[in-house]
């Protein structure tokens, strides 16, 4: 279910530091198609490489395949599940505390987490599938990963790391972004009949 944002929900100063852990967030459906195997794989492949933990918020068909991998890949003391989350402070509170959030997806829409994302200040690593190209601009209010690749969001995650400032930008660019739609949703009654 869509949490309902507007323009004053838009945080302009969130000034996270990449501090001693880089906290990753994957927000969506645990589905194959949100590309979660992928993803799973790749943080088995940049494990060592600096401090990371991970957070999954969601629930869905593959979600015990995806603790099994965590379990096969020896990635569960990284990876923390947080099932579904409706509430609205505490999504905007997951957002806030990540460092990057991440969605791997084949196949979409426009999805409704590209715009909390947006409106938390949160850097993002997306696939361009569907509506998202519409929006998203790659290396301007985010970082683009292919789909169904791990070696691509390997290299996402590396470049989210060690260019943290450019990640920022991004972000801050993708408040621009999303500012225009959340205002305009706002609408009145009124406005619309003039």
């Amino acid at each position: 279910p869509m949490i309902n944002l507007n323009e004053t929900d838009i945080i302009y100063n969130k000034n996270i530091q990449k501090n001693k852990y880089f906290k990753i967030l994957f927000l969506a459906r645990i589905e194959k198609d949100k590309g979660i195997e992928e993803f799973l794989y790749s943080i088995s492949e940049i494990k060592g490489n600096f401090l990371f933990n991970v957070e999954i918020v969601g629930e869905g068909a593959w979600l015990n395949k995806a603790i099994d991998l965590c379990k096969t890949l020896e990635i569960e003391d990284l990876v923390t599940f947080k099932g579904a989350i409706f509430d609205k402070d505490e999504i905007k509170k997951i957002y806030m505390n990540a460092h990057l959030y991440i969605l791997p997806t084949y196949h979409e829409g426009f999805p409704r987490t590209l715009y909390e994302a947006m409106i938390f200040g949160t850097p993002i690593l997306t696939t361009f599938v569907g509506g998202i190209s519409g929006l998203m601009i790659d290396k301007f209010n985010c970082l683009e990963i292919k789909p169904q690749s791990i070696s691509s969001i390997v290299e996402g995650i590396n470049y989210a790391f060690n260019n943290y400032p450019e990640m920022r930008k991004y972000a801050k660019n993708a408040i621009g972004t999303v500012k225009p739609i959340v205002a305009s949703s706002r609408d009145s009654h009124d406005q619309h009949l003039n």
